[in-house]
């Protein structure tokens, strides 16, 4: 027995003294003293019944021990990703065979088990109340979450506790590193870890990726390429179907020799109408083949039309190779052409004449610049220029990201002889002679280097066609450490060039280009030569230099896309609180801002290689600009790449998890006798000893006693 709410030995002396007190000070009265000796009985009797109201105020209290019995809970944990529908288990795949292993092991339902709660797993674990609703095939296995489980217990609404874990997989999770899994705080609750699925590799063939260029121009044919990879002990033949917008256009035969190798397999394809074209290739289904997923992949290819260029040729020196660079620059249908002749000063008839002949003039401030997409200055004595013109041409390349070609010159009319910091910032290479004449040299073979190969400047077919040749114009020329060559006779550069802020500079070391001109053939080469060499150098159109987009895929989640924009207004000044939109897969989100000018947007789960994106930007109801991205983004590798059982994982995950793994051949009805069906508990709680009646009697006596011994002696 104890007193529930004693105050305290002090406090308890206090109150009792007091009463005493009192009791002694009332019967001491005039009027107490015709009791005579029964006076102090009946203040003892008084002073007892305060003492026991006193301590029914205290709450008197007694300990009751209470022993139940309640039904523990496991919570079972199936692995519900991509990889657990390979049908490897006698024709049912590892998560059916998983489950008939937990009907026919752990038997639920039985009153002799503990309660069985349902999770799966794939990107983060949930419950599930029905088994059937398992077959979801998530896109990444999350293995951590499953074995956070083992210390984030759910809420056991029996009563009873979380008596074990037991995770059914394949082991084929996204984090194999075997440390970074936190091991369990409580060591009473029981792991088991069991492996489904067959830890042989199968006879597979897969298409490891399917490359297009992302953009391609109406009417011309390009390349999609389908890369099969296989694993399989004997020689397989297989068919590839290519599929566009969802019909037939092509299929190869393969015979794949037996162990790993890849094959490529190219289609031809005409860029017949505008817009997107879906590519999809398939492997027709192989005998024994059980992973299917990797059978089919996609891709999509833009077809645009041609995109115009505005671009400028100017020249203080007018010569057969500048007139035929303007005659086959004005044959290109993508570039509209604009020239400046600064050859006869001072001649008003001669102004008069050019304008009328649709002449332009070399701008003068940044703004004019900016209105063009590539600049072709041929031979011309730059340091003439005023330091408005230099500037401005300096931010029409590092800012703008307009594209600059340079033709060579000699004597005063050479870039060699331009002493200006920012012309010569502008120049991709280095002048070790000042050659301001024809060298002495013979002609040699133009070849085009890995980086103009790589950049597309001419098809490799046109320079065996034509068998141009080249001679160096610049004998010293030697390209900047951050240069790339594109073309080369001889060893010696003919096409240099490298990037200045967002732009690109190239300067054309050869002379006689007149030669690479063919009339009866729409320009010839020098056509292809210079519109490519435009092309490539002026990326950025008009519409796109106020916007710079990129794409990547983060390295910690390979699966997902980041787009970051930076947007500009007309002096390339960064941009805050502008909206800007992001079109991409059939979607339109707005892009957050992240600083002022930078806007980022994340798609999650994009498995296209090929990513085709536009942006735009507006800001208080004036556009600012658009830009279009294509690039090629290599998928990541998924856990579908290898679907075999990685036992020897999960057999250290086990171990560092405090558990026990098990092939699930070997599970059997002993897996249930691993986790106590019930725990019994003993509760203890306070029972208030006021609450019975001997005590209730008792104080009722003393005050019935005190009651008539008060009215036999008269005091009442």
């Amino acid at each position: 027995m104890i007193l529930a709410d004693y105050p305290g030995h002090l406090i308890a002396a206090a109150l009792l003294a007091v009463v005493a007190a009192l009791l002694a000070l009332t019967y001491r009265a005039e009027g107490a003293r015709y009791a005579g000796r029964w006076r102090w009985i009946l203040g003892g009797l008084r002073y007892v019944a305060l003492a026991a109201l006193l301590v029914v105020i205290w709450n008197p209290s007694r300990i009751l021990k209470t022993e139940t019995t309640a039904r523990n809970t496991v919570l079972v944990v199936f692995d519900t990703s991509e990889s657990m529908s390979i049908a490897d288990c006698d024709g049912r795949s590892r998560l059916d065979e998983a489950i008939r292993i937990f009907r026919e092991s752990l038997r639920p339902g039985s009153p002799e088990r503990p309660r069985y709660r349902v999770y799966g797993f794939d990107t983060s674990y949930y419950e599930s109340g029905v088994l059937e609703a398992l077959h979801r095939w998530g896109p990444r296995t999350n293995l951590r979450a499953a074995c956070a489980l083992l210390s984030n217990r759910p809420h056991s609404a029996s009563g009873g506790k979380t008596s074990g874990v037991v995770v059914f997989t394949d082991g084929q999770a996204e984090q194999k590193l075997v440390d970074s899994y936190l091991r369990p705080t409580d060591k009473e609750t029981r792991f088991a870890l069991i492996g489904v699925g067959s830890p042989e590799l199968h006879d597979n063939l897969a298409i490891t990726s399917i490359e297009a260029p992302p953009r391609a121009t109406i009417d011309t044919a390009y390349d999609v390429q389908v890369q099969v990879s296989a694993t399989c002990s004997e020689p397989m033949n297989a068919a590839i179907t290519l599929l566009k917008d969802e019909s037939v256009i092509g299929v190869r035969q393969l015979r794949v020799a037996g162990g790993g190798s890849d094959v490529t397999v190219a289609f031809r394809v005409l860029a017949d109408r505008l817009g997107e074209q879906c590519f999809e290739a398939r492997i027709e289904l192989s005998e024994g083949e059980v992973n299917l997923a990797d059978n089919v992949r996609r891709t999509t290819v833009q077809v645009i039309e041609p995109p115009f260029l505005k671009a400028l040729l100017y020249s203080q020196v007018l010569n057969s190779d500048i007139g035929k660079v303007r005659s086959a620059l004005a044959r290109d249908k993508r570039v509209r052409l604009d020239v400046a002749l600064d050859v006869i000063k001072g001649s008003a008839l001669s102004d008069m004449a050019g304008a009328a002949s649709g002449y332009a003039s070399l701008p003068r401030d940044a703004a004019g610049f900016r209105k063009y997409d590539a600049i072709i200055l041929g031979p011309c004595s730059m340091d003439s220029f005023s330091a408005t013109q230099i500037e401005g041409l300096y931010s029409f390349v590092a800012e703008r990201g307009g594209g600059l070609i340079l033709l060579p010159g000699r004597g005063q009319y050479s870039m060699s002889n331009s002493s200006n910091k920012l012309i010569r910032a502008l120049i991709p290479a280095e002048f070790l002679l000042a050659a301001r004449g024809y060298p002495v040299s013979a002609e040699n073979s133009l070849q085009l280097t890995a980086d103009g190969i790589a950049q597309g400047l001419l098809e490799g077919d046109e320079l065996s066609a034509y068998s141009p040749t080249a001679s160096v114009f610049y004998a010293g020329l030697a390209p900047k450490p951050a240069a790339s060559t594109l073309a080369v006779s001889d060893g010696a550069p003919i096409v240099v060039a490298h990037r200045v802020g967002r732009g690109r500079v190239c300067i054309v070391n050869t002379y006689g280009l007149l030669r690479w001109y063919r009339e009866d053939l729409d320009g010839g080469l020098l056509r292809k030569f210079m519109s490519g060499l435009t092309v490539w150098a002026s990326r950025i159109v008009s519409q796109e230099a106020s916007i710079e987009l990129l794409a990547q895929r983060p390295r910690l989640a390979p699966g997902n896309i980041v787009f970051d924009a930076y947007v500009h207004d007309e002096d390339y000044s960064r941009v805050p609180d502008a909206s800007v939109l992001l079109h991409f897969h059939d979607q339109v989100i707005r892009m957050a801002q992240q600083e002022d000018g930078h806007y980022t947007a994340r798609f999650e789960n994009v498995l296209h290689e090929a990513v085709l994106a536009r942006c735009e930007a507006q800001k208080s109801g004036r556009f600012l600009g658009e830009k279009t991205l294509t690039a090629n983004l290599p998928v990541p590798r998924t856990e579908m790449d290898r679907v075999e059982l990685d036992r020897r994982f999960l057999q250290k995950l086990a171990l560092r998890m405090g558990g026990t793994y098990f092939d699930a051949e070997e599970v059997d009805s002993g897996l249930a006798d691993m986790f106590p069906a019930t725990t019994k508990t003993v509760q203890n709680s306070m029972v208030s000893a006021w609450a019975c009646w001997p005590l209730l009697v008792a104080l009722c006596g003393v005050l019935s006693i005190n009651w008539f011994l008060r009215r036999s002696i008269g005091l009442l």
